[in-house]
């Protein structure tokens, strides 16, 4: 992952178009008619929009140039920046893009937040995503990004989706006929220790992975006495099959 920072106090905008973008998208006036549709009930959580076509459609733009702005800031030299990284070699935006998944106000601060979310080859990154903050006049204050850039990795997964309840039941050796799974197709760093094509150590590794979110179909109220399955989700190399983590979920218990 390239990790950037950007905050307004820091230095002037040098991509004007981001800028005109956000403008142009009126993002406060977004932001607004989201809080309108809570109210009614419509959007249930206070202050955010949910993943919508039509959210994507309405940042597009913004979403454009703000890709651009993120894969140039190495020309950059000012205080506030941070990047661990150059990525506009390595990457065009025909390659990557980023989708507006929320928008979020924060009221005491009278400002509000766009998220991005990565898409790599048109499949998501596992925790990549662009936090964009901008006040009631929709000026940019700040940017916090966190991109990441997959290369050679086959993007066609050799393990098909319906296999992998079979596998998760193999590996764990758990009884998952309660278990619903959910599994989506994401790139994810592997952060352990690997080693490249002429075994030279290697400090982690791009994979493409299925994302198996696991849920429990039914659970009653004698069951909390019960042994209970482990609740994680699984992450599963869609390549090989191979488990490459589980990630802890919370389960609330009805």
């Amino acid at each position: 992952m390239s990790i950037l920072t950007f905050h307004s106090e820091d230095g002037s905008m040098k991509h004007h178009r981001l800028a005109q973008a956000l403008k142009k998208a009126d993002v406060s006036k977004i932001a607004k008619e989201a809080e309108i549709a809570r109210k009614s009930g419509k959007i249930k959580e206070s202050g955010k929009a949910g993943v919508t076509d039509d959210l994507v459609y309405k940042f597009k733009e913004v979403a454009d140039w703000l890709l651009i702005a993120v894969l140039g800031w190495e020309d950059e030299s000012r205080r506030g920046f941070v990047q661990s990284d150059s990525l506009s070699s390595k990457v065009s935006t025909h390659e990557t893009k980023l989708e507006s998944v929320a928008i979020e106000t924060w009221k005491l601060a009278n400002t509000h937040t766009i998220k991005f979310h990565q898409k790599y080859k048109d499949i998501p990154v596992y925790g990549a995503q662009v936090n964009v903050e901008i006040d009631e006049e929709n000026e940019l204050l700040a940017i916090n990004s966190a991109i990441g850039i997959p290369i050679d990795i086959d993007e066609n997964p050799k393990i098909k989706s319906n296999e992998l309840k079979d596998l998760i039941q193999k590996m764990t050796k758990r009884d998952l006929k309660k278990s619903v799974f959910k599994s989506t197709l994401y790139y994810y760093f592997d952060s352990t220790q690997s080693q490249d094509k002429e075994n030279k150590p290697q400090a982690g590794q791009w994979r493409l992975v299925y994302l198996v979110e696991n849920q429990i179909d039914k659970t009653n109220v004698c069951q909390v006495f019960e042994s209970m399955q482990e609740m994680v989700d699984y992450v599963i190399d869609a390549h090989t099959g191979e488990l490459v983590s589980k990630l802890p979920r919370v389960k609330t218990i009805r």
